[in-house]
């Protein structure tokens, strides 16, 4: 049985968000090299299959494949489910999206660091994408920001890229943690929020009604 393809319409409301972001961050993240006139932005108006990602990525590295298209990256969106978002999720998973564009580009995309990109999980929590809020260092239930909010954030540093062992830090600047430090470090914070949510419902129980 052939597959009934996916329907999709240009999103302009992306771009321009996608604008926004980009000039908040370029700094920030790195996005210096992201450009908006490569990239197809869109949502898809076809029912979000059940258990599939809210969000479709794409690219196009092939030179050949290049010389038919002058946008080498996709970015698109189910329309349901972007609909049902609230702004602030809206922003995190463009933001998200966008930092996936390579520096070098070419179609090129960013590898993820631990299953995602280090400096987003690290910021935000492991559960980034399925939950609004994040456990503070505190155990603290905290709702997570709106990238496009009043002050831009701010990013952990990158988990770096094999380094030369001849390589020096600037005076002042902090060495970026080894890969295999920064899984443990993730590894370590899903732990402690696991562990805070477990004392949240804890609490939870002891203080309802019985």
């Amino acid at each position: 049985m052939a597959r009934t393809p996916r329907e999709f319409t240009v999103s302009k409301d992306l771009r321009d968000l996608a604008e926004e972001l980009v000039e908040r961050y370029r700094e920030g993240l790195g996005l210096d090299d992201v450009n908006l006139d490569e990239i197809y932005f869109a949502l898809c108006t076809s029912p979000k299959p059940e258990n599939s990602q809210a969000y479709i990525l794409g690219n196009v590295t092939s030179a050949l494949s290049r010389r038919v298209t002058e946008r080498p990256y996709q970015i698109a969106f189910y329309e349901d489910t972007w609909n049902e978002w609230s702004d602030a999720k809206k922003h995190r998973m463009l933001l998200w999206a966008l930092y996936h564009i390579s520096p070098e580009g070419e179609g090129r995309m960013r590898k993820h660091d631990v299953k995602d990109f280090y400096r987003f999980i690290s910021t935000w929590g492991a559960n980034w994408q399925s939950n609004d809020f994040f456990i503070n260092t505190n155990g603290e239930r905290e709702e997570l920001p709106d990238p496009l909010g009043v002050k831009a954030l701010e990013f952990d540093v990158p988990m770096p890229r094999d380094e030369d062992e001849g390589d020096t830090l600037e005076e002042g600047t902090t060495a970026p943690l080894p890969v295999d430090a920064s899984i443990a470090a993730v590894a370590e914070q899903i732990d402690a929020q696991n562990q805070a949510l477990q004392n949240l419902a804890k609490e939870d129980e002891d203080t309802s009604p019985s």
